[in-house]
């Protein structure tokens, strides 16, 4: 199963830019998605989310159809690999 993970930033927020710098420089082991909030085009997934708080980033399947975790706040690469390698044993055994 490929993950994929989500990136809700804002354009105005520190912590935003840190953590989409994290995920450029050491890119976790799932595909990741920028969401920009100011962009219009984004409101139905900002809706669909209920987002709150920048940045949010949000594991879900490969289909986009599944919500597997919500992260609020800065998170590392590292912290994202070990999630989804705990996350894929579970669902092995």
């Amino acid at each position: 199963m490929k993950l994929k993970l989500l990136l809700f930033k804002d354009s105005d927020c520190d912590n935003c830019k840190l953590i989409q710098e994290e995920f450029i420089d050491n890119p976790p082991k799932c595909d990741v998605i920028i969401i920009h909030a100011k962009h219009n085009y984004n409101k139905e997934l900002l809706d669909k989310y209920e987002i709150k708080v920048f940045p949010t980033s949000i594991l879900i399947d490969e289909d986009l159809d599944i919500k597997i975790d919500t992260f609020e706040g800065f998170v590392d690469s590292e912290f994202i690999d070990h999630y989804i390698k705990e996350y894929e044993t579970k669902r092995l055994v």
